[in-house]
């Protein structure tokens, strides 16, 4: 274990005395721990300490306990390496590679923070009393390897460190989160109504760019909850707060809105409007406008002051497109259900972007979920994403799903990135562009994982309270080898959405990469239960008892999936991910040029960095696939 002091060249510069007497004071909070815990003071070399221990428990309970006396004293911070390896003793002295690294892990260790080698970590992987997080993988000079930095957390805290980015929320003078309006209609089936009212003042608010627009899925997780709009406001991370009711009664509609200060609880502006029910569409303008003016931001763009969400004019259309959208925010069986009210917006009103891109994207899920043979449906998702894009370019749903088009049917992988990153231009809060951008695209085609990590963080820090966005960041930060972060975040997900099909894949996966396998199994088998035995949490149960050797179990769950396939569709590229997992290559090689040839949009995800594809992508012949993909 090697300690050192922050900044002491400093200190000596500027005081010596104070720096000589810092050493004492160093030298009192240490030699009596590492003494206690069994552990041999060599020497001081400068501020620096150097001890060593027989057990690696006993180096990284030494090391919380010097870090959080340091704390306590609040005099100074300290710097810690450990590190596990063979050392040599020659006259009283310690030499060798571990002392080494050991002192490069205390040069690179943040302040304050305790650095430890992979050897270290692995010992104290089981331990329920230490918490780590990995940093970085490293090159020391003089040291043959690259060595894997791990953090032992002091009090259950990380310091920081700009390989893993951090939530933090907004935080921002100017945001705002605009929470669901209530429904003060006695129907309570136009609820949907409501809150796409609400959902649509978020959308405009979100094109202004001085402005913090927190997300829809993070303002409406507070839905009939009876809690203080301060404490709603604090969690949120924002500034002021939007809330309103809706009530119509024939062709007449009243909104009454009320914008809040979160530090002091009291209203900013509050306004009535009665109106007739075609006119809301004026009155979603007039409101944020007037936020706007309120919070005393300055329009720079003119564009702000036409309409930028130009929609349908027809109240009967609208609805539709709500009802349309409410549904399929859902996923699931709810995809289906969807589809006739999008349909039926369009019949009123053919022009209406809004509803093309809302029906390409139940489509494109239902492509991806494997919920339809996408022989019949891509020339559908296909059409209607065109259409969305001609009718309504500037609206970033309608790119959102032409880029999913791109990228899952037409393996366009240029123009895929180009027309996610216009979306997330056009509205950095629209959490489903940034969400398939950050995720589908650049972890799971590129395996570009910090690229990945911060664009999702930014969606967590936009979205805090949403199940969707947590999850994305969690496996994200698993995949990319960051375990103890991501488990973090996974876990955030499922504790929003705990039955989730979403959360529950990701809690699975997560537990299955940092090698906790009967967890794994565990999750996994809820996912099963909770999606009538859908194909993605069977291949993911597969491989996972594979890495346990249990290839019995493992190639049950292949041939399980092989019997639904004559019942109904399952992914050819699912099925290639089990075969070749058993052991199956030539079937696997088989499927997967089947996967090609039908589009099945899963086979994108097969080619780089997805883990239960492993055993595939390594499958002789699979270099075919990548070229059938453009890869």
């Amino acid at each position: 274990m090697f300690t050192d002091i922050v900044g002491y060249t400093a200190y000596m510069h500027d005081n010596e005395r104070s720096a000589l007497e810092l050493l004492n004071i160093n030298r009192a909070l240490q030699k009596p721990i590492i003494e206690e815990l069994g552990g041999r003071w060599i020497k001081e070399l400068g501020d620096g300490v150097l001890a060593s221990f027989h057990a690696v428990t006993d180096a990284i309970a030494a090391a919380i306990r010097i870090q959080e006396g340091c704390k306590l004293s609040n005099q100074y911070q300290l710097r810690i390496g450990i590190h596990l390896g063979e050392v040599v003793i020659e006259e009283g002295d310690i030499l060798g590679d571990g002392v080494n690294i050991a002192s490069r892990l205390q040069t690179v260790a943040n302040p304050g923070s305790i650095f430890v080698s992979e050897s270290v970590y692995l010992d104290i992987l089981n331990k329920k009393n230490f918490q780590t997080r990995f940093v970085r993988e490293e090159r020391f000079k003089n040291v043959a390897e690259n060595i894997r930095i791990h953090e032992v957390l002091v009090g259950g805290e990380s310091t920081y460190d700009e390989m893993v980015p951090h939530a933090t929320g907004i935080k921002s003078e100017m945001s705002i989160a605009v929470l669901p309006f209530a429904n003060m209609t006695p129907d309570h089936e136009q609820e949907f109504f409501s809150d796409g009212i609400a959902e649509e003042i978020i959308n405009t608010l979100a094109q202004v760019p001085t402005l913090k627009v927190v997300g829809r899925t993070s303002s409406y997780s507070f839905k009939g909850k009876n809690e203080d709009l301060r404490s709603i406001g604090q969690k949120l991370g924002v500034s002021t707060l939007l809330e309103g009711s809706v009530r119509t009664g024939g062709a007449q509609i009243r909104i009454t809105v009320q914008l809040i200060d979160v530090k002091t609880g009291y209203h900013i502006w509050s306004a009535k409007f009665d109106r007739v029910l075609n006119d809301v569409f004026e009155v979603q303008d007039e409101i944020a406008r007037e936020i706007v003016d309120r919070l005393k931001i300055t329009i720079v763009d003119h564009r702000f002051e036409k309409r930028l969400r130009e929609q349908t004019r027809d109240i009967e259309a609208y609805k539709n497109y709500l009802k349309g959208k409410s549904l399929s925010d859902k996923r699931g069986r709810y995809l289906m259900e969807s589809i006739p009210f999008f349909q039926q917006a369009l019949d009123i009103d053919p022009s209406y972007a809004l509803a093309y891109a809302g029906l390409a994207d139940a489509y494109v899920i239902m492509c991806l979920y494997g919920l339809i043979d996408p022989s019949t449906i891509w020339p559908k998702a296909i059409e209607a994403s065109q259409k969305a894009m001609k009718f309504g370019p500037e609206l970033a749903e309608s790119r959102t799903c032409y880029a999913a088009i791109l990228l899952l049917h037409d393996w366009n992988w240029k123009s895929a990135e180009e027309q996610f990153m216009k979306a997330v231009q056009i509205s950095p809060s629209y959490e489903q562009a940034v969400g398939w951008y950050g995720f589908w695209f650049l972890q799971m085609v590129e395996g570009d994982h910090e690229r990945s990590i911060k664009t999702l963080t930014k969606c967590v820090n936009v979205h805090p309270y949403s199940f969707y966005s947590n999850s994305f960041l969690g496996i994200a930060l698993t995949f990319g080898g960051f375990w103890q972060e991501g488990m973090k975040y996974a876990l955030r997900g499922f504790e929003l959405e705990p039955n989730s099909f979403i959360t529950l894949l990701f809690m699975a996966e997560a537990h299955h990469l940092s090698g906790q396998h009967a967890k794994a199994e565990e999750q996994w088998n809820k996912a099963l239960s909770n999606s009538n035995r859908h194909p993605w949490a069977m291949m993911g149960l597969c491989v996972t008892y594979v890495d346990q050797g249990k290839m019995e179990e493992a190639m049950s769950c292949h041939f399980e999936l092989l019997e639904q396939s004559k019942k109904r569709y399952i992914q050819p590229a699912i099925l290639a991910c089990t075969a070749a997992a058993v052991g199956r290559n030539e079937e696997a090689l088989e499927l997967g040029i089947r996967a090609c040839d039908e589009h099945d949009p899963f086979i994108v995800f097969t080619s780089n960095s997805f883990p239960s594809a492993r055993a595939f992508r390594s499958v002789a012949g699979f270099d075919k696939i990548l070229a059938r993909i453009g890869r």
